[in-house]
Order: C-alpha cells, then structure tokens, then sequence
C-alpha cells in the first residue's frame, strides 16, 4: 500500500486562487487558513438543513437507476472500506487480470495519461483506494455528466482500528520488532513499538478519510456538481449485485466477492505494557481498552483534516438512510 503527501490542491480558478491563497496584506494563507476560508464560503448562504437524497439499493429502484443512465463508474475508497473485495469484483467483471493496470493508478496523473492509451477499449469500472484528496478533486471537476463517482466510506475510528490490527497481525508487521523467530505464528511487541507504528500512520493507518474528505474536496465537489453517491461499506453485497447487473450480468448469479485482508492474520500480536510489571495482553483487548484515545493523543488526523465537522453531517444523513447510501448534490454539501 503507498500513502504519499502530497501538496495542497490550487484554488479552483484564478480569482478563487487569489482570494483563498493571498490576504489582502499580501501574506499567504496557512493551509489551516485556507480550509477555513473554503469552510466558510461554501456555508455563507446556507439556509436551513436540507438532507441529501436517500438511495435504494434494490433492483428497479434509485441505485439501479441511476446507475442505468451513466456510461462510466469510478469506485473509490479509503483503505480498509472494502476495497480489494470491489477490485476483485472489478477485474472479474471487466475480464481482466487484477494486475492488467498499476493499482490505484487514480493517484497518479502519469500513470493515469499511460491508461488512456493503454487499450482502445477501457474498462467500463474504475476501482481504486484513495490515497489524499487530489484524485477526487480531480474526479469532480473532470468527469463527464454519464460518469457516476461512488465513494466508499467508513467512520474514521473503527476504519483505524482496523487498519492498526491489520499492519500488526499481517504480512506488513515489522518483524524485526518480534521477540519470537520468524516462522513463529506469535509475535510479541512492547508497547512503545506498537505507537510508534500508528503514530507514524503505517501504510493502511494514515490512508483514510480525514486525507480525502478535506474542505478542497468537498469545495470541488459543490462547484462542480459531479454524478456522485456515497455508499456505507457495509453496503457492498448490495452495491455489487447492482453494479453486475448493469456491466456484467453473468456474474449475477454468483456468490458476493469478498476479500478481507485483515482476516488473513499470519501471526497472533502480544503487547508487553509499558508499565515495566511485564504485564501482557492481545492485540484486540489492548485496542478495546484505547479505542476512544488513539486518535487524539496520537494526533492521527493531524494530515489535512479539515472539514471534518462536514464528514460528521455527512455520516448524520448516510446512517439515517436504511440502505446507508446517498447522492450528493450541491445544495447538500452547503448544509453539511
């Protein structure tokens, strides 16, 4: 997995770029500045809460509908939101290999170019992990009205759990740090190592949705007015057979595809409290007993986290759908 930093979305014109980079002192904008500028124009003329549009997940009704008017579908997520189960289901249904193209190719402007000359006819399905919020900005301002852009999500704090079990208990555990032999299906850590390991947003840790969900996102989403909805990731069974129907209907009658990389655990992770008592405990129960501290005194959205309040409200409308999946329109966002 490769999280990268990237450097902070331009303005989306000149004048905005003017306004929102340049105080009228000459000095330029923070980028805390900045997200706070963005956050208020958008709700400057903001009138009473209006939810977004609640979508159905079932054949013949909104999801299927809308997903019969558009030509070209990208499914983009956090990590740990479901996203290898949709690239399998993805490479099945455009019948190719999972490797055919670089993986989360979004995130990459060259390897994006390299893509459109890579084949005369392209998949009808785009699925890729979302890295920062560059690629989605990009997605709402360049996509064409028979494009539909479906994000993924899952609330930040149990997707960093998951990640910290999966970093720690899979292929990805820093071996180095165990006290056990490398074949050993144990591993013991101290528990400084193991905060070391999150504080430092390891891989899938640092890849969620305080990084893409940032104030230039949503901005670009509201002035762009893109095809776009937000669905639950628990949501996928539902989302899969809808998206089977349109681009691949022999898959139908297949079984869900699934893929859960942090059920494939190589090795069970024991914490050696820092207490100096040499008191051990798993993985699991260390993270039950912190799970409401991490992310503060951690400080894990500390990576252009703006906005972070309209992802709540966002959440607020998403969970008060029964099918957990939204559109998102203009007007929507300004009520966020």
């Amino acid at each position: 997995m490769r999280c990268t930093k990237v450097l902070p979305v331009i303005g989306i014109c000149v004048v905005y770029l003017a306004i929102n980079v340049i105080r009228k002192d000459g000095r330029r904008l923070t980028s805390v500045e900045r997200e706070n500028e963005i956050y208020s124009r958008m709700h400057a003329n903001s009138s009473a809460k209006k939810p977004s549009q609640c979508l159905s997940l079932g054949f013949e009704e909104k999801m299927d509908i809308l997903l019969s008017e558009t030509k070209q579908v990208f499914v983009t997520m956090p990590t740990k939101a479901a996203g290898t189960s949709f690239k399998r289901f993805t490479s099945k249904c455009m019948k190719r290999g999972i490797r055919d193209f670089p993986d989360n190719f979004v995130n990459f402007a060259d390897m994006a170019q390299d893509f459109l000359t890579s084949s005369l006819q392209l998949p009808s399905i785009i699925s890729s992990h979302l890295f920062s919020d560059k690629p989605l900005v990009e997605l709402a301002r360049h996509t064409t009205r028979d494009t539909l852009i479906i994000y993924i999500h899952r609330e930040e704090t149990d997707r960093v759990l998951s990640a910290i079990e999966q970093v720690l208990t899979g292929y990805q555990t820093e071996l180095k740090y165990c006290e056990e032999e490398h074949s050993s299906k144990r591993c013991t850590l101290d528990e400084e190592v193991v905060v070391n390991i999150i504080q430092n947003r390891t891989t899938e840790i640092g890849c969620g949705s305080p990084n893409i969900l940032t104030c230039e996102a949503y901005s670009a989403i509201e002035q762009n007015a893109p095809n776009m909805v937000i669905v639950h990731y628990k949501q996928t069974d539902k989302l899969l057979k809808i998206l089977a129907k349109h681009h691949c209907p022999d898959l139908l009658e297949e079984p869900p595809t699934r893929e859960n990389l942090s059920a494939e655990k190589s090795r069970e992770v024991i914490i050696r409290l820092k207490d100096g008592k040499g008191v051990v405990i798993k993985l699991e129960d260390w993270l039950r007993e912190k799970r409401e501290l991490i992310e503060w005194t951690l400080l894990l959205k500390k990576n252009r986290s703006g906005c972070q309040g309209m992802t709540r409200h966002m959440e607020d409308d998403l969970f008060a759908c029964s099918h957990e999946a939204i559109r998102v329109f203009p007007a929507g966002i300004r009520h966020w």
